[in-house]
């Protein structure tokens, strides 16, 4: 497989880059890998602002270079690196806004020169794509400022491709390099060649070194002028004329070659192994140009695809690569399989066929014996008499020598003594059958007379039958088992092939993450730089911020895709605990508070003389302190539906409408009474609803809240800052003084007008039942009935029935109609509501926006592709479901850990606790006990033994113990 750029591509592709490319201002570099980086360009009509003008909508085009074997533009997508490298750095540091003003060859060497910005503020890339390859950055007099792989030329100390040193352009090699292998020239090359040992070396790879065509160009004119490919030197017919013609039609697709090239992409097609209509298609090589050797080639399984351009067929083939080579891989392992099979096959028949001879063998012998009884008996008769006599092996060998010489019949068939078994051997023939086939060696033993010797044989054979029969019977069993084995193996091929192919990692699996029991994404980082990009980059003004009360904790975000609706307590708690038991609490067994913000409270930027470390920020404002949780992670997998199975899963996890206040005042009540010391009591408050106000998040929608459910003013004498930081020393048990909030909202409380309802049968309700009515009329006081109608459209809660209860639900409202006795408080409401209106609807730039880091810094472009790939949060997590039914299409199998509440419904779930066994062997645990699942279906077992083991356990906490039904039994089996 061809995987290099030649001399000739690199002229081709040069020239057509620069036809495409000139002229365009680099927008952003982003790296691969080590070696592959990507340039992507935007043209100069380009509006100051970064942003294409009208109509232009095919402005950009992205350059992708890598060290050592190739330069194309490409039109795929490739995965870029979390974060860039130094090099890459560099390259946005000096190229970033410059025009592209040159692509060109140093000489005929593999090294391309491209030329950022003009005169004294130009900037040289020189990408070298021979040997181990090599990417240089020098300035506008070939000075290296950068180097990706600094080294020395050779033997020569004085040249160095360092920092500081000057790049040698000259010392590229050009034409003049090269002589011309014309007359003697190139006699004296052949002749030269013919010493020693290399006459047998192709023509082709003697002249390679004296010419810059390559290989491939030298056997297309080869072919043209009637030679061929494979020409030895040692050949005394080599016609120098011939050869030289063909070496100057090499010259001249050379000096043509821009105008003659498209692309062309050389493959091979197999047929996969047990499906006749599917087939593997195979890339091995791209040319500019269709040679002769690949248009008139023989093998019938290789064909060529043209395109319009070589640069197009360069991008398609190593964007293909990938694919085939898992196609190929899987074809092979086939290949294995059925190989493994058919040798099994071959030694079962060999086995029949020897023993099957043997019989033949056996039956043949004892027939010769019985027809030959006379002269059987005869030999017997006469070494018998010799033994008896006592004559020596030796005298006995003698006598049948001088008998044999005298031509006597009995010695003539006589062909060997086998005395040291009391065996001899004769030739016997068929006397009904004169040919000379019909004769054959048989071994006639002492002891027995004719006849019994052949009843020997015909025992043989009858043995030989009966161990033909159980042969015949363990080697079925044996192909049965190879069979059902190499059968087992092309369906777990096929089935990883396919998981791999379709598998698209989704954005939010490079990091932490889990669905929580309302059907929202919530991601943590892994690690300090993780904890930064999360909050810079993926959190946006209607998120929700979530960090454990301890140093060292990871950083949590709630990913709100509609952000009309507020983020439920239940998701809230199960954010908290994924706080806490990814922080040092978990290996601590230390029980701590979780806390959550908005965006707009989290900062970069620290107080004057404080210096923010990566992953650290700044916590301005009110922290909302949530429940205390339990350290209990739950681990289990969803499974990838298609578009068809995804409808009988749309309201697996349905986000709610309302906030059950009453679950969150219970969880309230009895954190109080797990933290009297720190937390005052509110059993004697009259308003239970305000019990716990600090884990509500705010209804959007909301048109009237008490106030002291709602921290706008984030300004006032309560507001606390504190850092959060991405390292993890010692925990510390810290109590939360949050006795001056509560007093602050006891003295609201007091201003608050006692609110009249005229309703007689609402004054007998019970009192948790009054306190959560009255709550919904505050809140919903205002909204009309196509409001209504439409957020219960948008949840699919709208039923048929709602329209036939629009009229009494209308009556019921104007009769629960709520009046306030201060005039001024409706006032003091409709400017709170403006506020949290403005606060989340609005959603203004500013609250989301945090200082950046120039290290991290991400231009639009990069931020727009984040965005889109979050605005389909709710369609990626409804094609995931946890409960797979049997008439599903599964695609593929996640591994997903978090709060055990999130992880309970699911079909394949453990709980995950501290204890001192390692992630990686209880993952394993927890897959055998899945394996083992006996509701389980055959596709789900397929899909999850695909699944690596890196990615099982990589979400796990370390240091664990886990505990399901039937674990004992998995865990005695081993």
């Amino acid at each position: 497989m061809k995987t290099r750029f030649s001399t000739l591509d690199i002229t081709v592709v040069c020239h057509e880059l620069r036809q495409s490319l000139y002229g365009m201002r680099v927008h952003q570099i982003y790296c691969v890998d080590n070696k592959t980086y990507l340039i992507r360009f935007h043209k100069s009509g380009h509006q100051s602002d970064g942003q294409p003008k009208s109509g232009d909508e095919s402005a950009k085009e992205v350059l992708l270079l890598e060290s050592g074997v190739r330069l194309h533009s490409t039109q795929y997508e490739w995965p870029k690196s979390v974060s860039p490298n130094g090099f890459t750095m560099k390259l946005r540091k000096h190229l970033k806004n410059k025009r592209l003003e040159a692509i060109t060859q140093l000489g005929v060497d593999r090294i391309v020169d491209l030329q950022f910005g003009s005169n004294e503020a130009a900037y040289h890339v020189i990408l070298e794509l021979y040997d181990r390859g090599n990417i240089v950055i020098t300035d506008y007099q070939y000075v290296i400022l950068n180097i990706l792989r600094p080294r020395k030329l050779g033997t020569d100390e004085d040249v160095n491709l360092v920092v500081k040193e000057k790049y040698r352009t000259e010392s590229a090699k050009t034409l003049k390099d090269y002589k011309l292998l014309v007359g003697n020239t190139l006699k004296d090359v052949l002749d030269k060649a013919k010493d020693g040992e290399n006459l047998r070396k192709e023509l082709k790879k003697v002249l390679n070194p004296y010419v810059f065509y390559g290989t491939h160009l030298m056997e297309h004119s080869f072919i043209e002028m009637g030679l061929t490919t494979d020409l030895k030197i040692n050949k005394s017919d080599l016609d120098l004329n011939v050869i030289e013609k063909a070496l100057e039609l090499c010259q001249k697709t050379m000096d043509n070659i821009k105008d003659i090239s498209k692309g062309y992409i050389i493959q091979r097609e197999e047929k996969r192994i047990g499906e006749p209509n599917a087939s593997v298609i195979s890339y091995l090589e791209f040319h500019p140009i269709l040679f002769n050797q690949f248009k008139d080639s023989k093998d019938q399984k290789q064909s060529f695809v043209e395109m319009e351009s070589f640069d197009k067929a360069v991008d398609m083939f190593f964007s293909s690569i990938e694919g085939q080579k898992i196609d190929a891989k899987a074809l092979n392992q086939e290949k294995e399989a059925m190989k493994k099979l058919e040798k099994v096959k071959t030694d079962h028949k060999k086995r029949i066929e020897a023993l099957n001879k043997l019989q033949e063998e056996d039956i043949r012998k004892a027939e010769l014996i019985e027809n030959n009884n006379f002269l059987v008996e005869n030999a017997l008769l006469v070494l018998r008499s010799a033994i008896a006599n006592q004559l020596s092996w030796e005298d006995i060998q003698e006598m049948i020598d001088n008998a044999r010489a005298e031509n006597d019949l009995i010695a003539t068939r006589i062909t060997s003594l086998k005395l040291n078994k009391n065996h001899f051997t004769m030739r016997l023939n068929d006397p009904y059958d004169e040919s000379s086939e019909s004769a054959a060696l048989v071994d006639i033993d002492i002891d027995l007379s004719a006849f019994a010797n052949a009843r020997k044989y015909y025992d043989r054979r009858r043995i030989a039958a009966k161990k033909e029969q159980k042969t015949v019977e363990s080697s079925e069993k044996a192909f049965k088992s190879a069979e059902h084995k190499a059968l087992k193996t092309l369906k777990e091929v096929a089935v990883k092939t396919s998981i791999t192919k379709a598998r698209k990692v989704l954005w939010f699996e490079k990091f932490l993450w889990f669905i929580s029991s309302d059907n929202y994404i919530v991601i943590a980082g892994r690690d300090a730089q993780q904890n930064e990009l999360i909050v810079k980059r993926y959190m946006k003004a209607h998120d929700l911020y979530v960090h454990a009360d301890t140093h060292g904790a990871t950083s949590v975000v709630i990913k709100n895709s509609n952000p009309l609706l507020p983020i439920p307590p239940k998701t809230l708690n199960e954010a908290g605990e994924a706080a806490i038991c990814y922080s040092a609490a978990w290996e601590a067994k230390t029980i701590v508070s979780a806390f959550w913000v908005h965006p707009n409270q989290v900062s970069k930027t620290a107080p004057s003389g404080e210096y923010l470390t990566v992953g650290s920020f700044m916590i301005r404002g009110k922290k909302n302190y949530l429940p205390l949780s339990q350290l209990v992670m739950g681990f289990g997998f969803v499974f990838k539906l298609d578009d068809e199975s995804t409808e009988r899963h749309r309201i697996e996890r349905k986000r709610a409408i309302s906030i059950d206040m009453e679950s969150v005042s219970t969880a309230n009540q009895s954190e109080s009474h797990m933290e009297e010391d720190v937390v005052m009591s509110e059993s004697e408050s009259e308003n239970e609803d305000t019990a716990f106000p600090d884990t509500k998040p705010k209804l959007d929608l909301q048109i009237k809240e008490e106030t002291n459910e709602v921290a706008v003013d984030s300004n006032d004498d309560n507001e606390t800052q504190t850092i959060v930081k991405s390292k993890e020393p010692r925990i510390k048990q810290t109590k939360h003084k949050i006795k001056h909030n509560k007093k602050s909202q006891k003295e609201e409380k007091s201003e608050k007008q006692v609110l009249n309802v005229s309703d007689k049968k609402q004054q007998q309700l019970k009192r948790g039942q009054k306190s959560k009515l009255k709550k919904i009329k505050e809140k919903y006081k205002d909204q009309d009935e196509e409001e209504r109608k439409l957020r219960m459209a948008i949840l699919g809660h709208l039923t048929a029935n709602d329209d036939k209860q629009v009229d009494k639900r209308d009556e019921k409202e104007t009769e629960n109609e709520i009046t306030s006795d201060n005039p001024n408080h409706k006032n003091e409401i409709k400017d709170l509501s403006e506020k949290l209106t403005k606060h989340h609807i609005q959603s203004k730039p500013e609250e989301n926006l945090i200082e950046n880091n120039d290290e991290l810094e991400e231009d639009e472009e990069e931020e727009a592709e984040a965005t889109v790939g979050q605005s389909d949060d709710v369609k990626i997590i409804d094609t995931l479901t946890g409960v797979p039914l049997s008439e599903d299409n599964l695609m593929y199998a996640i591994p997903v850990c978090g709060p055990y509440s999130a992880i309970n419904g699911y079909k394949y779930k453990v709980k995950v606790m501290p204890g001192s066994s390692k992630r990686g062997k209880a993952a394993k645990t927890a897959l055998q006990l899945f394996l083992r699942d006996k509701t389980a279906s055959q596709r789900e077992r397929d899909l999850l033994k695909v699944v690596k083991d890196l990615d099982i356990s990589k979400n796990i906490p370390a240091k664990v113990k886990i505990t399901a039904l039937n674990l004992s039994s998995v865990k005695g089996k081993k």
